[in-house]
């Protein structure tokens, strides 16, 4: 499925990052009031083809993610489009910190063939932005010589990154806060950063806007659910 790929790329690299900070208290109630906007859902969506949805401005996904004792969420929405391309923006906040990454895409991305890996995607990313814990946002041009180099250490990882999709016969309905999606298609990878290597699996869903991802297991014990998704409302917290 277009695209899936980017929820084991995303869960693998945060396995295999740090921890950050100490706790806040204001981070923490925060999370909770996010998670709380959604109600659990028990809404069934049919299996079929997994046929991606094309990427349409406003659509996003909210997931809860809980890794090492610690709860969070992800929230990816597409927040404009324009003639230089796709604006799709990340807001990861647990009770230690909170990130806002804006990436500007030429045109959405192919997934790569299974056993492939997704070095490709990078050469269309034009401009990430970036902004951690309310601190003035940093641009990268992905054409200059901070997203050359950037471009090259993540080529460098992603050559290391191993996916494939799992056979038909282990697909199974996944039941998440977001509501039990039948015949989810499972996704396996394995990524080595540095001296560290994580692997996750994933299943997803053609319901699913963006990546289609309705839940994720890391090897660190990390799991991320879908909570609520959507086909407009993304707005962006970076103007």
């Amino acid at each position: 499925m277009k695209n899936a790929v980017v929820v084991v790329v995303t869960a693998l690299f945060v396995s295999a990052c740090c921890m950050g900070p100490r706790a806040k208290k204001e981070y923490e109630a925060a999370v909770a009031s996010e998670l709380a906007r959604y109600p659990a859902q028990t809404k069934t969506y049919p299996a079929g083809p997994m046929t991606p949805r094309p990427w349409k401005v406003g659509q996003w996904t909210l997931s809860k993610v809980v890794r090492k004792g610690i709860t969070g969420y992800e929230r990816v929405g597409i927040v404009g489009q324009d003639a230089s391309g796709w604006w799709v923006e990340t807001v990861r906040q647990d009770s230690k910190q909170k990130s806002v990454t804006k990436v500007l895409f030429e045109k959405p991305p192919e997934a790569p063939k299974s056993g492939e890996t997704p070095r490709a995607a990078l050469d269309l990313v034009k401009l990430i932005i970036t902004q951690t814990d309310g601190q003035p946002a940093q641009t990268i041009d992905m054409n200059g010589p901070q997203g050359q180099m950037m471009k090259s250490m993540l080529g460098t990882n992603f050559a290391a990154f191993q996916w494939s999709f799992g056979p038909a016969a282990e697909k199974k309905d996944v039941t998440v806060p977001a509501g039990t999606f039948q015949g989810t298609q499972p996704v396996f990878a394995k990524v080595q950063i540095a001296f560290i290597t994580a692997s996750a699996t994933a299943w997803v869903h053609p319901a699913v806007p963006l990546n289609g991802g309705v839940r994720t297991e890391g090897s660190d014990g990390g799991v991320t659910e879908l909570v609520a998704f959507g086909e407009s409302g993304a707005t962006s917290e970076l103007r």
